[in-house]
């Protein structure tokens, strides 16, 4: 079979009130390497945008190697990376202001002491999604094939409800799982594989994800796929996270990247059989994908003491405020670059 992925969405813009350079959320897509992630930095934390740039471009770069993002190989790479760029970048940042506000920024690193951010990215192998999650950032696997039962993926505690009309039960406002320039991975991360199925695949940071879980119905399983497709500019996404605020949107940073996932069978595999067998099935059947993505319910919080952690007060650099919340355009289906929302 072959896989074939085209990106329908990409869009960040922070939240209501501050301006877009204060979003803390990030997300970065290589089309040529397959992989696409996000990552929500931590408000209660120091200057948590640079963790999850650095987090979003270390996982769809040449840097990560191969394997999963938390393994033993990996992870100190990406420790590595991450406390680098976010020290880098933190004291740049301090050094280009005025004296009275690096003398708040000094006393904020002394407080917080560190930069976090969750996580949250998918590679397409091959026949394969391989996924890494830390955190209430998630991934939502949207079957086409509408009988078959929507998917979560999360490292907090989350589940799909078959028999209720919502079918996603997820928790969310509470210390989340996260990546930390102490050194730190908080909780336990999900790293899975299952056998890549046609699909629509949607990457979002917390504040969309708990809405999406509240708001996505069976019946109505197109509506909100179809309304984030039809947005090809950074000005309508805004104007659609202001009307979902207006309800019940969280006032938060949102990231949301948006997949289509199409499986074809390949000219050598369908001349071989030659017409005599039906080709294997692209969907889920068989391969037992929900009792794998269950185990999220069973991993337990490895929360260490972040009580101490204070909602931070970002600084907040002059820009000028006509411009969009969000720093890139809707990609074009054809996109052969590695794009990342710096």
């Amino acid at each position: 079979m072959i896989v074939s992925s085209t990106i329908l969405a990409a869009f960040k813009t922070s939240k209501f009130g501050s301006k877009p350079s204060n979003c803390a959320d990030s997300f970065a897509i290589s089309p040529d390497r397959h992989k696409i992630a996000i990552a929500d930095g931590v408000s209660k934390s120091y200057m948590p945008k640079f963790v999850a740039e650095a987090l979003t471009e270390f996982y769809v770069s040449e840097k990560l190697p191969g394997g999963p993002l938390f393994c033993d190989r990996n992870a100190s790479e990406l420790l590595s990376y991450i406390v680098a760029e976010w020290d880098c970048k933190s004291r740049n940042f301090e050094a280009s202001v005025d004296e009275d506000t690096a003398y708040d920024l000094e006393y904020q690193r002394e407080l917080y002491g560190m930069g976090a951010s969750t996580f949250a990215g998918i590679r397409i192998d091959g026949e394969e999604f391989s996924f890494d999650v830390l955190g209430d950032s998630c991934i939502f696997l949207i079957p086409k094939d509408h009988s078959l039962s929507p998917m979560i993926l999360s490292s907090m505690p989350c589940e799909v409800t078959l028999e209720n009309e919502l079918p996603f039960k997820c928790v969310f406002g509470i210390h989340p799982h996260f990546i930390d320039t102490k050194g730190r991975i908080v909780g336990e991360p999900l790293e899975e594989s299952v056998k890549a199925f046609d699909c629509t695949i949607l990457l979002a940071t917390d504040a969309f994800s708990d809405w999406f879980c509240r708001n996505f119905t069976k019946e109505d399983a197109n509506h909100i796929i179809d309304t984030l497709k039809e947005i090809d500019s950074p000005e309508k996404f805004d104007s659609f996270i202001d009307s979902l605020r207006d309800s019940d949107l969280k006032n938060d940073d949102v990231a949301v990247v948006l997949v289509d996932v199409q499986l074809t069978a390949d000219e050598s595999e369908s001349s071989t059989n030659d017409g005599k067998c039906e080709p294997e099935p692209t969907t889920p059947e068989g391969n037992d994908i929900e009792s794998k993505l269950s185990q999220a319910d069973e991993f337990k919080a490895i929360i260490e003491d972040s009580d101490n952690l204070g909602e931070i007060a970002q600084t907040e650099e002059d820009v000028d405020m006509s411009n969009s919340h969000v720093e890139i355009e809707a990609l074009e289906e054809s996109a052969q670059v590695v794009l990342i929302n710096n």
